[in-house]
């Protein structure tokens, strides 16, 4: 039986409302790109420049391009063009000046990083003390995700671009480098953790997914099991050159 997207939408929304909407912080309440997008919104500054790294084909760059001076989509691969400015470049070598950038995001890029240490010293140069990092990135210990990580690759890769109809071209190998609870609390040198969360991905465009998704919000709702979540939003400021 086929659905609509607005009543697919329409139906999950309810659902999750009726099972979530009670309990625990506002990650319970909206879907994990919402939550994303309302913690990037937050971040962004009208006055300085917003590096989006590993942009994609510039859906972000497109929605939030005006809540920046410029909006800069980074990427290794060459997406769709962006209203704003894109430059190819590797994330491990970003060619900025230091300190050029305001705000940064990483939405679903550190999970495939090979070396997140170079990532994060790059981020650490790159964006202005007191600048913002936003990021949403998969967890390597929830179970959805473990699960996932038994699935051969080329298995994994023909069932996210048959199921989620992903392009070839835009999958890339997951490595989890630095994808647990644990490391993402507790950033490098140069970036103080302003805040947390664990959301579920709810999937509301599929019926049987997301009610998977959402029995396993359902099972998360008490705080100390909300690190088993498949998603991650996290927000990190650069700490000044003084600061401990």
């Amino acid at each position: 039986m086929s659905h609509s997207r607005d009543s697919n939408e329409s139906w999950a929304r309810g659902l999750a409302a009726r099972w979530l909407g009670g309990v625990g912080d506002r990650g319970d309440k909206i879907f994990r790109w919402e939550l994303y997008s309302a913690r990037l919104t937050a971040a962004l500054k009208p006055d300085k420049p917003w590096l989006d790294l590993g942009c994609g084909h510039s859906d972000f760059i497109r929605e939030h391009a005006a809540r920046a001076n410029p909006a800069v989509g980074v990427d290794v691969v060459r997406g769709s063009p962006a209203p704003g400015l894109f430059v190819n470049a590797r994330l491990e070598a970003l060619p900025f000046a230091s300190s050029a950038a305001g705000t940064l995001s990483l939405r679903f890029v550190l999970e495939h990083i090979e070396n997140p240490e170079l990532l994060w010293s790059e981020c650490a140069r790159v964006l202005a003390p007191g600048g913002r990092l936003v990021l949403i990135t998969t967890n390597r210990f929830s179970p959805v995700v473990a699960l996932a990580g038994c699935v051969p690759r080329r298995l994994k890769e023909w069932l996210i671009a048959r199921v989620f109809k992903v392009e070839q071209s835009d999958i890339f190998p997951t490595l989890h480098r630095w994808n647990t609870p644990g490391r993402l609390a507790a950033p490098p040198d140069g970036f103080a953790l302003e805040r947390i969360e664990y959301v579920e991905a709810l999937d509301w465009t599929r019926r049987p997914v997301f009610l998977a998704q959402l029995l396993l919000a359902v099972l998360t709702r008490l705080r100390a099991l909300r690190a088993g979540r498949s998603n991650v939003v996290a927000i990190y400021r650069r700490c000044a050159a003084e600061e401990p």
